[in-house]
């Protein structure tokens, strides 16, 4: 359930809202979590969930206990994975060449050993792959 809300009615906190710079990015993301939360324990509690079920949906779509609770690793786990599959390749043709070692290193950081042992799977371009893999922890 929080992986299918986690970017729930996300047109609704438009980044151009927010200042442009690393603050305002920050805001914004924490605003996002916040309020893709606030909407699944909506939907939730219409559907009948617990108080405990919904609490732990908004817990994970906030990613609270990341680095303590396996169940919130797992969840961002599945966001990096997802986001190198289907946002990485298009991404790379996007930004600034300068831009690109901090961007995986930032994605890869976030990912535990057993999620980075999974990206040789990924149906992604070789130069993808050999993108990644120089920046993979040893």
């Amino acid at each position: 359930m929080a992986i299918r809300a986690h970017h729930i009615r996300r047109w609704e906190r438009p980044r151009a809202s927010y200042p442009m710079d690393r603050q305002g990015y920050h805001r914004w993301r924490k605003d996002l979590q916040r309020h893709h939360a606030d909407v699944a324990a909506d939907v939730l509690r219409r559907c009948a969930y617990t108080g405990a079920e919904i609490g732990r949906v908004q817990a994970l779509i906030q990613k609270r206990g990341l680095g303590k609770d396996p169940e919130t690793q797992l969840f961002e786990d599945v966001l990096c994975l997802v986001f190198l599959e289907t946002q990485f390749e298009d991404l790379m043709r996007r930004i600034e060449p300068e831009k690109i070692p901090n961007l995986i290193e930032r994605t890869l950081k976030k990912m535990s050993p057993e999620a980075i042992a999974l990206v040789d799977q990924l149906p992604l371009a070789p130069g993808d792959v050999a993108r990644l893999k120089e920046h993979m922890p040893q």
